[in-house]
């Protein structure tokens, strides 16, 4: 009865008879929110969705405000959900080059794509597809940063609905779709 297991709970009164007890790591909590960009940028949250050669792209461009400026949801068939996300970014990348949005701040929640564009490695197979991502990046002056996914909601919605429909979805600032409107709502207000 003198074994630490059986103090669980009674840490004083085993610290009083000097028995040594392991006290359980302090759970950490974390909140976290989507963060406006910078005044006068705009922010692309990009993200992907995979299931059985299937994807979807999901992509939201917003001002420093939250308001909505433009998001495209993409069905495509990819070999793997990293060429996806690469896919991705470089189709969202070529929309913010067609729109001549220059500046432009990306978050996604890929960390592996964060270090493939940092640090310029990829697959063979994907090689080519970084280069375009990165030259895209060079000209628009493009920054990109990893975020939690639960920091990314909407692009991971869209990406999700497309996959799921098969679809192609485009959304502006005149879209009423409910549960886009409440994604983007969340995030403009600041709540975790």
């Amino acid at each position: 009865m003198m074994q630490p297991k059986y103090w669980n709970g009674e840490i004083l009164l085993a610290n009083l008879l000097r028995v040594t007890v392991q006290t359980p790591p302090a759970t950490k909590v974390k909140i976290l929110n989507w963060d406006k960009p910078l005044a006068q940028t705009l922010k692309l949250n990009v993200d992907a969705a995979f299931k059985a050669g299937k994807s979807g792209y999901g992509g939201i461009i917003r001002d420093h405000n939250g308001d909505l400026y433009y998001a495209v949801g993409q069905y495509a068939e990819n070999d793997s959900p990293l060429e996806a996300e690469l896919d991705a970014l470089l189709f969202y990348l070529q929309v913010c080059k067609a729109e001549g949005l220059y500046g432009i701040q990306v978050e996604v929640d890929s960390s592996m794509m964060v270090k493939m564009t940092t640090h310029m490695m990829a697959h063979w197979r994907l090689h080519n597809k970084l280069a375009h991502v990165l030259s895209i990046f060079k000209y628009l002056g493009a920054t990109i940063d990893h975020i939690y996914r639960e920091k990314n909601l909407p692009a991971d919605w869209i990406a999700g609905n497309s996959m799921r429909k098969e679809q192609n979805f485009v959304w502006d600032t005149a879209t009423k779709d409910q549960a886009m409107q409440r994604l983007i709502r969340l995030d403009k207000s600041g709540l975790p």
